[in-house]
């Protein structure tokens, strides 16, 4: 499901850095770019929402000024900082006389990302038809792995009624894992102590308006389990305990997970009976996987865990009496 959050700012940018659309006029009229209505929608390694995406580190954020089909940096590798309530640049931008009003003969274009410090090789703006692209890296520590979100503001220009201000409607740019078991058969424990994910392209591009692209370099990815074994006790047929805890997720490069590039699940476990006798020792059970994982989406795998036991049972058959007639004389 969808969700859009509203994170308001007043974030008026105070800043008066040069560029070729800079205009010289008196403090007063001049118009400053300024950020407001940051959108997104949720998904959570821990994922980032409208509560904690100020926590989150700064923004990186390029701009343009876009003549017909023809864009020009304005600004590069700028970095909008959160002071609450606000979001700003450390300087101030302001609107260029040629992007004010109705009348105005050029647009602007923005376009912003965070986690700032993970993003590498950015690829410009050099023409309308032609997005601008960044490398990315999923980290192998699950601890370390960012919620990747993206927002693009396209043809903005300054107007009394936005006062200036760009909404940028932020969007999860991965896909998230997490996990979730049952036990096959009823009263008895299975004891999980690890599970993890092979073989998953962990390189790519990401190009505004077409996503992932150039995906490389297989890596193993561990999920952190909400506790060592978490422990299932199975009473109740279809009854699934959650494997993670609140901020236990794998936040992964959206892809193909074809059979063909042996992308599997591994779950290690043990199983005992309800005085903690041990029925299964510990074993590692492995599935591949078949699917395409799409851009914000969330998928939780259920998984199914068997005991690998064989109860024994009993049959009580009881052998009807034979009867037989015994003549007796008596005298």
């Amino acid at each position: 499901m969808k969700k859009i959050f509203l994170l308001a700012t007043a974030a008026i940018m105070v800043l008066a850095s040069c560029t070729k659309n800079e205009i010289i006029e008196t403090p007063e009229s001049r118009k400053a770019i300024g950020f407001e209505n940051f959108l997104h929608k949720a998904t959570k390694a821990e994922e980032t929402t409208n509560d904690n995406v100020g926590s989150k580190g700064n923004i990186g954020i390029y701009a343009y000024t876009v003549d017909g089909a023809t864009p020009t940096g304005f600004y590069a590798d700028e970095s909008l900082i959160f002071t609450t309530p606000n979001w700003a640049t450390a300087t101030t931008y302001y609107w260029p006389s040629t992007t004010i009003g109705d009348s105005h003969s050029e647009t602007m274009s923005f376009f912003a990302f965070q986690p700032k410090n993970n993003v590498s090789d950015w690829t410009g703006y050099s023409n309308t038809s032609t997005k601008p692209s960044f490398n990315y890296s999923i980290e192998t520590a699950s601890a370390d792995q960012k919620d990747l979100i993206v927002a693009s503001a396209e043809s903005q220009y300054y107007t009394t009624a936005n006062n200036g201000k760009v909404n940028l409607v932020f969007n999860h740019a991965l896909s998230q894992i997490t996990f979730k078991a049952q036990g096959k058969d009823l009263n008895l424990k299975y004891n999980v102590t690890a599970v993890s994910i092979s073989n998953v392209l962990s390189k790519g591009t990401y190009t505004y308006g077409s996503n992932w692209s150039s995906l490389n370099t297989a890596a193993n990815y561990v999920f952190p389990l909400s506790a060592s074994p978490v422990t299932i006790d199975q009473q109740v047929a279809g009854i699934f305990t959650n494997l993670g805890g609140t901020s236990s997720n794998l936040m992964l490069l959206p892809q193909d997970v074809l059979t063909a590039n042996d992308v599997e699940i591994s779950v290690t476990y043990s199983v005992t009976d309800q005085n903690d006798v041990e029925i299964l020792p510990s074993t590692t059970k492995k599935v591949k996987l078949n699917q395409t994982w799409a851009v914000g989406k969330k998928y939780t795998y259920a998984i199914t865990l068997p005991s690998d036991t064989y109860p024994i049972t009993y049959n009580v058959d009881v052998i009807g009496w034979v009867e037989e007639d015994t003549p007796v004389t008596v005298e």
